[in-house]
């Protein structure tokens, strides 16, 4: 015999039809009573391997899922795995009116809880290796303490091994979609009905061919959620349907809705009716129909052998009446409404029994679907019907089913497939093709493809429609929202590292991010020196900017568009892809585990998760900008509860000498979640004024004053060294100004007093050295260091030992590429040349 669902509560059985716990979801993820046809919306979620799952009994509790997934659909195609999954519950979706949306799981433990937390699903798809006598269980939407609750699922990943079950891609892989349909029908509330019959999915072997959610489930799930158009139930909420304005648009629209849903005459919250509106035109008749449903079938509690043990009275007992009768649960009538009240009313049939209705004049029509009954008790009253709406020529459109919304990392194979739940409506239609709108422009770009495969580059969200066509060239679209996040990896490879023990001097440790000035870079580490001891960390792509936080650094690959988290051992933990043209900027710790990261592909401030990747924009910075210019975004800082961001604003249509450019700095309360308005008596938010070019690169806080290199302005004396007063949030002048120096770079300041600069020639490309005092300016005389044809900004101070550390690269001569390293009480160069980093060093930064 086939493994079987846990043993536990969930075989609890009621003695009738689709039976429920008493509590069930409602709305956004609360919990209710059941049997009150109230719609609800989920949000589900995958957790990462190793997140601590399943029940705490089992011997190897944790997570194994994705790991399982990549082993039977490929290391690059789990999606493809998560998409079977999610076609299985939409299967729900469109048989109740349970909608679902794709959240990040934040990798807590299993716990049991249907409390809605927004940093994972309110339902949780997880696997791990437990008892092979048990195939998946799955907790109720229930508060922890009334049964096994959260309505998270936990599928044996033992059952996908060797082709068995789980593995087997019998009609695509109908026996996994089976199961995982079966769970979440446990995560709805429903307990087992007649699991060896093959009238329900709790078989697990319904027919080839079939939606894996049976009549049973499709009535049950009326009873606690309402159908797929819910709510529906008033005039006001009716669901619009076909509005032609000419008869040849109607001919071309007939509607069918199949399987819908009403609780019984006495149905809770008004279900034991429904409404539509539609219009007819002139001249044109049009008829309307509804057709009870359902048919016969048996239910009862599955015995040895699984034999029937039937409800009597309620309950499971031997001798008891097994059958069902769907077809005659409701007695259905009709009536047509105008804009001024009744036009007709059908109640010829009885239980079972269909009603038409003939519309021979135009005009905006609404029409009521109620149950008037009496309905058997025994049956639990709901009816499933066929609504039809016929035009004399006219043929039905097919029924477009693109799944579930969901969320895919960037640069990973995104699946999507059309072909599982999507049908036609038409009697003796079938559907002959899938084109695909994959990026949102309304354009369908892949044609006559019911499962294709894209990558995507950019993180955003993006509408994606499946448009099916029928035999009868009628059609349909669906579309799912896709939610394209920055990627995250922990696979990526570690090059070999050179470390052993040193007897140098270790107070300082610096840590640079390289590059060949093409897509190979490295970060790499050098403590003491001279002579210093370096080593090759982590392998990174292109020239970038390099943070450390705690124990890990941030490489950030600008042209690459992504994020890497390295340890400082080398170690790569794990990569954050926000998508070509996003080009990170900067990247600011705000938490344990949450981080800033401004683009310069956007004005968006961004909040990372850095545990799970996920992200979210969280402010707009381009309201800074005033008319006719355009923003970007920069590097930050933090002065306690307050984050400061750099706010370039590029003056449109300016020719290539654009002396208006300016900035803001934008000032976000980490307190208040909020943008911080610095002058409330001018309209708008407003950000700190500055007074120079735009401004760029790192910034710096001594006491109560940030230092701000506003230089990013070619041919533009206005920049400098700006500083900005932290209590007033108002700019009080340059430390150190263009006017005096040739193209200012980057810069230290070692002291209230004063500190260190880069500053750059036009004609030729070079880097040159040298102190100031903001009170004397830069002193006469020759500079600290100079390089022809080198162009790189940036420049670290260790108050320890007085070093400077200046990276230079690229210059015409030949010259090693490195960081040099010069002493602040002599002005003089420590060692005979640079650390020797291999390649370009693009960025330091000291522990």
């Amino acid at each position: 015999m086939s493994p079987s669902c846990r043993t536990h509560a969930l075989t609890d059985f009621e003695g009738s039809s689709f039976t429920s716990h008493t509590e069930v979801w409602m709305g956004e993820a609360q919990i209710g009573p059941n049997h009150q046809a109230a719609p609800a919306h989920l949000t589900y979620s995958f957790p990462r391997d190793g997140t601590l799952w399943g029940l705490r009994s089992e011997p190897v509790p944790f997570n194994n899922l994705n790991a399982t997934l990549k082993d039977v659909f490929g290391e690059k195609n789990l999606d493809l795995g998560r998409e079977y999954i999610r076609q299985a519950i939409a299967a729900w979706g469109i048989a109740t009116g349970v909608t679902y949306t794709e959240v990040a799981d934040d990798g807590s433990p299993m716990d049991e809880d249907p409390t809605r937390v927004s940093t994972r699903g309110d339902i949780r798809i997880g696997g791990l290796d437990f008892d092979p006598s048990t195939i998946a269980y799955n907790g109720f939407p229930v508060p922890v303490g009334n049964a096994e609750g959260g309505g998270d699922m936990v599928l044996n990943s033992f059952f996908f091994q060797n082709g068995q079950f789980m593995a087997d891609p019998f009609d695509s892989y109908r026996y996994f979609r089976n199961i995982v349909a079966h769970e979440h029908g446990h995560g709805l509330g429903y307990f087992h009905v007649a699991p060896c019959i093959g009238h329900t999915m709790q078989l697990l072997l319904i027919p080839p061919g079939d939606n894996p959610v049976g009549i049973d489930e499709w009535r049950g799930g009326g009873r606690n959620y309402g159908d797929r158009l819910a709510p529906n139930h008033t005039q006001a909420e009716a669901t619009s349907l076909l509005q032609p304005s000419v008869v040849a648009d109607l001919v071309r629209s007939d509607v069918v809705l199949r399987s819908l849903a009403l609780n019984g005459a006495n149905g809770p919250n008004g279900t034991n009716e429904d409404w539509f509106t539609f219009g007819v035109p002139r001249n044109s008749s049009l008829t309307v129909s509804v057709s009870p449903i359902g048919g016969e079938y048996e239910v009862g509690d599955p015995g040895e052998n699984c034999a029937l043990i039937c409800p009597v009275n309620g309950f499971a007992e031997a001798g008891g009446d097994c059958l069902r009768n769907a077809q005659q649960a409701g007695n259905l009538a009709l009536e047509l409404h105008d804009r001024n009240g009744l036009v007709q009313a059908v109640d010829a049939g009885g239980l079972g029994d269909p009603e038409t209705l003939v519309i021979s004049t135009g005009g905006q029509y609404w029409l009521r679907v109620h149950d008037v009954g009496p309905n058997p008790a025994q049956d639990l009253t709901v009816q499933l019907y066929d609504l039809e709406l016929r035009t004399p020529f006219g043929k039905a459109r097919p029924w477009a089913v693109a799944g579930l919304d969901k969320r895919i990392p960037t640069r990973q194979k995104c699946h999507f497939i059309g072909d599982l739940l999507s049908t036609a409506q038409e009697d003796g239609a079938t559907l002959v093709r899938y084109d695909w709108d994959l990026n949102g422009d309304g354009v369908f770009e892949v044609l006559d493809d019911p499962r294709p495969v894209t990558e995507y580059r950019k993180i955003g969200t993006i509408p994606v429609t499946l448009r099916v066509v029928d035999s009868h060239g009628r059609v349909d679209t669906d579309t799912v929202q896709v939610t394209v996040h920055p990627s995250l990896s922990t696979s990526d490879p570690v090059l070999a590292r050179d470390l052993s023990d040193s007897t140098h001097d270790l107070t300082t440790q610096l840590y640079a991010i390289t590059s060949d000035d093409g897509d190979t870079g490295m970060t790499v580490t050098a403590r003491g020196g001279p002579p210093w001891q370096v080593n090759r960390l982590a392998q990174t792509q292109g020239w970038g900017t390099l943070r450390i936080f705690g124990k890990y650094l941030y490489a950030m690959e600008v042209l690459n568009g992504t994020i890497r988290r390295i340890k400082r051992d080398g170690e790569q933990i794990q990569v954050y892809d926000f998508g070509e043209g996003s080009e990170p900027q900067d990247l600011l710790l705000v938490s344990k585990n949450e981080a800033f990261v401004t683009r310069k592909g956007s004005t968006w401030l961004h909040r990372l998760n850095l545990t799970t990747g996920d992200g979210v924009d969280v402010v707009d910075l381009g309201q800074l900008a005033g008319q006719g210019q355009e923003a970007s975004l920069r590097t930050m800082i933090r002065d306690g509860k307050r984050v400061f961001i750099q706010v370039q604003l590029r003056n449109l249509g300016q020719s290539a000498v654009p002396q208006g450019d300016g900035g803001v700095l934008a000032v976000y309360d980490l307190s208040e979640e909020e943008l911080l308005d610095v002058d409330p008596l001018t309209p708008g938010i407003q950000g700190v004024a500055l007074q120079g070019a735009p401004p760029r690169l790192k910034m710096q806080i001594l006491g109560r004053t940030l230092y701000v290199s506003t230089t990013d302005s070619r041919l533009d004396d206005r920049g400098g060294i700006e500083m900005v007063n932290l209590d007033t949030l108002q700019s009080v002048g340059y430390a150190l100004s263009e006017e005096t120096i040739s193209d200012l770079g980057a810069f230290v300041m070692t002291s209230a007093e004063g500190g260190y600069f880069v500053f750059h020639t036009d004609i030729v490309p070079s880097t040159h050295l040298k102190p100031f005092t903001i009170n004397g300016g830069v002193p006469p005389g020759p500079e600290i260091f100079f390089m022809l044809g080198d162009f790189v900004d940036s420049l670290a101070f260790d108050p320890s030992t007085k070093r400077l550390f200046l990276p230079s690269g690229f210059s015409t001569f030949g010259l090693t590429p490195g960081v040099y390293v010069f002493d602040a009480t002599t002005d003089e160069m420590v060692g005979d040349g640079p650390i020797d980093t291999g390649m370009m060093p693009h960025d330091v930064v000291l522990e």
